[in-house]
């Protein structure tokens, strides 16, 4: 099965079959999903009028198309409402992704905010949706927003809201990658340096100042996030737990750990991990959806996947569209022949893909 774009964007263009939601004159930021072509009826639990619109005219004037996303909106000011309603965000139920209760393959890339300009966002988002992704993903990079400690910046380059904000009206849903590790090819892996301060400190371990460290930093950036999770009424339809920690391994007490962290302060979205082949052999935690990191289908690496978590979606984090250089060695090049293979028989074999990068990766390493 052919896995194709299931998401479409708040502003609705032309050629859909429904009117274009423009015509409601509501700015909306939630992205919705398309309905059947024969769908007549409204969402259970839909209000009955929703910012002066009643729903039954605008069913006979606009169509269902209009109406989902009209409940989209009402659900995202009023979250009251989708805590009570069967709106379902991101699920790993089955052997194939569901969103909202209806099919749904991540085509993602990733854009790191901290990376590209402010003043670039909205066109680097708009050329991703022009590509046919649906989704985004990116990093958070602690060492940026917590350059010293207890001292927090979320403004300007750092406004991770705006971001996700923009990429919600770009008609985009979201995965965050929050860390506290991110790699990222990133300065001790987004890690602050003043960590090192302590001469004991043991990264990536539930030593109690670095578990004390990131429990400070997780209350100030769950609490950014938080509106903008899909339970919330906004774009991010799941969370990855750390990157990579297969690779390392140094505590089997710390990746439950961060997914307390996360869950501890209301997070419900779906939460994933990200690993390459050798680090899929590290035990998997319940309710946390094993994903993939690779750039060639070599050594049986999807059915590898498939095999260690039966009847779960398939899903590679991070398909390598480059790979960074090396000062003193070779330009690493990646022909477009070759990727065009990978991806394709990926999506022929319905695994969603995010595409790392699609844009803003840096080229050199030490």
């Amino acid at each position: 099965m052919l896995c194709k774009a299931e998401c479409i964007p708040p502003a609705v263009s032309g050629s859909l079959r429904c009117q274009s939601i423009e015509a409601t004159g509501l700015h909306l930021q939630q992205p919705v999903l398309p309905v059947g072509s024969g769908d007549t009826e409204v969402m259970d639990g839909a209000p009955q009028d929703v910012e002066g619109f009643s729903l039954q005219s605008e069913l006979r004037r606009v169509g269902p198309q209009t109406l989902r996303t009209l409940h989209s909106y009402y659900l995202r000011k009023h979250p009251e409402v989708r805590r009570m309603s069967c709106v379902e965000g991101l699920r790993a139920d089955s052997s194939q992704f569901t969103l909202e209760g209806e099919p749904f393959c991540i085509l993602g890339g990733s854009i790191h905010y901290f990376r590209v300009p402010r003043a670039h966002w909205e066109d680097r988002l708009l050329r991703m949706k022009a590509c046919g992704l649906n989704t985004l993903t990116t990093y958070v990079p602690w060492n940026l927003h917590e350059p010293e400690k207890g001292t927090f910046n979320f403004q300007d380059q750092l406004d991770l809201k705006a971001f996700i904000n923009l990429a919600a009206e770009t008609g985009l849903w979201v995965i965050l990658r929050p860390g506290p590790y991110i790699c990222a090819e990133w300065d001790l892996g987004g890690l602050p340096s003043w960590l090192l301060q302590d001469k004991d400190m043991q990264l990536r371990t539930t030593y109690p100042g670095f578990v004390n460290a990131v429990n400070l930093y997780f209350d100030t950036l769950v609490a950014v996030i938080k509106p903008f999770m899909f339970e919330e009424g906004g774009p991010i339809i799941a969370v990855q737990v750390e990157n990579e920690y297969g690779s390392y391994a140094k505590d089997e007490s710390y990746m439950p750990f961060v997914r307390n962290c996360l869950q501890s302060r209301g997070i419900k979205e779906l939460l994933l991990t990200s690993d390459n082949w050798e680090g899929l052999s590290y035990e998997g935690m319940e309710g946390v959806l094993k994903t993939i990191n690779l750039q060639r289908l070599s050594f049986g690496a999807i059915q590898h996947l498939a095999e260690m978590q039966p009847q779960k979606p398939l899903m590679v984090m991070e398909y390598w569209s480059g790979w960074f250089d090396v000062w003193g060695e070779h330009h690493h090049v990646f022909h477009a022949e070759d990727m065009l293979a990978v991806v394709s028989e990926l999506l022929e074999r319905g695994v969603s893909i995010n595409l790392y990068m699609f844009h803003g990766e840096p080229a050199l390493a030490s």
